[in-house]
């Protein structure tokens, strides 16, 4: 876990529950990303991390401080080579990297300072990086959005090989490119919300990870992450997300037909959903003030229970913890407390 502890900077600790078994990993001197993933692998933990020496470079942790260490210092100096999109592929880690005359490409790392590569180049200019961004498994390739000069910003994927890091679909010909928000894999299919950069065509897309499998299903997009419990669920195949603007609950199974905005078995609109948990089979969500449940159909959706106190306009994040899901939640005998929803 990542956390603050009366300092400007946020630290690595580990914890078994108790007092005694709550241990700071990092030096008092690292400054741990809370904007970045902390990702597991192999029996370690992967996280970006600043200090004064090495800049902003990607750390590794066994969960003792003497196996908490600097990976790779892969861009020497102050700023680093400031790692994104931790994501692990194929028993590897895959993440952004600004590095030297590369700039920020695609690189992957074994959890071995030499192992810890550049993929592929694929904005060979000086200088100049193709910013690959939402990177995400589907159908044993790595998927992302990536930018080149003849291109501009399109769909490519890899095996983890130069020689396999390619065009996925270049979805607006020429140098513009396209403009997208959201990646997600679910099943065969996978999503992503945006459009061409001259914002024709915007909406929610699905792709079987070819050109010729790849087509706009609707003119809605998908609600930007502002807070990460807003991201997109996945379900049996099935894509869950807010639409932008009024934040409707849409799901899609990658058909026209199957693509619609879902309201309870009673007709009522889900309105600002977020905080998804994949729960006994089922959709468990937050959303208005009240928690709700979902098997993917509008006959099996409905509201569980209430959450907030009246006039209380917060929202409200569902937890995972074992065999239950914690959340919280008012009434008037209580006030606000900590929850639980029990699988039956």
């Amino acid at each position: 876990m990542v956390h603050r502890l009366g300092e400007l900077n946020a630290s690595l600790w580990r914890s078994d529950g108790t007092p005694g078994g709550t241990v700071r990993l990092t030096p008092s001197e690292l400054t741990v990303s809370t904007l970045e993933p902390i990702r597991a692998l192999g029996g370690r933990v992967y996280f970006a991390a600043a200090d004064t020496d090495h800049g902003e470079e990607l750390w590794t942790s066994d969960g003792t401080p003497e196996g908490t260490r600097l990976l790779a210092d892969l861009e020497p100096g102050a700023a680093g080579s400031q790692p994104r999109s931790l994501t692990v592929f194929e028993d590897r880690l895959y993440f952004s990297a600004d590095v030297g005359e590369s700039g920020r490409e695609l690189w992957a790392s074994d959890g071995t300072p030499e192992g810890t590569v550049l993929v592929e180049d694929v904005d060979p200019r000086p200088g100049i990086g193709s910013s690959p961004q939402l990177l995400t498994e589907h159908a044993g390739r790595l998927f992302f959005f990536a930018t080149d000069e003849e291109h501009g910003q399109e769909l490519w994927s890899t095996d983890g090989t130069a020689a396999s890091t390619t065009l996925a679909a270049d979805l607006a010909p020429g140098p513009a490119g396209f403009s997208v928000s959201h990646l997600v894999s679910a099943g065969s299919h996978l999503f992503f919300s945006g459009g061409p950069s001259d914002l024709s065509q915007q909406g929610l897309w699905v792709s079987d990870g070819t050109a010729a499998g790849t087509r706009l299903l609707t003119d809605v997009l998908i609600q930007p992450d502002v807070r990460p419990i807003q991201a997109p669920a996945v379900l049996s195949g099935r894509l869950f997300f807010a639409s932008i603007g009024d934040q409707v609950l849409w799901t899609s199974d990658g058909t026209e037909e199957g693509t619609m905005p879902l309201g309870t078995a009673g007709g009522m609109q889900i309105c600002e959903p977020e905080s998804y948990q994949l729960f006994a089979g089922r959709l468990v969500f937050s959303a208005e003030g009240a928690l709700y449940e979902s098997d993917g159909t509008q006959t099996g959706t409905a509201k569980i229970l209430d959450l907030a106190a009246p006039s209380d306009a917060s929202f409200f994040e569902v937890v995972p913890a074992g065999s239950r899901l914690l959340f919280r939640k008012w009434d008037r005998l209580t006030g606000s407390e900590l929850w639980a929803l029990e699988a039956e």
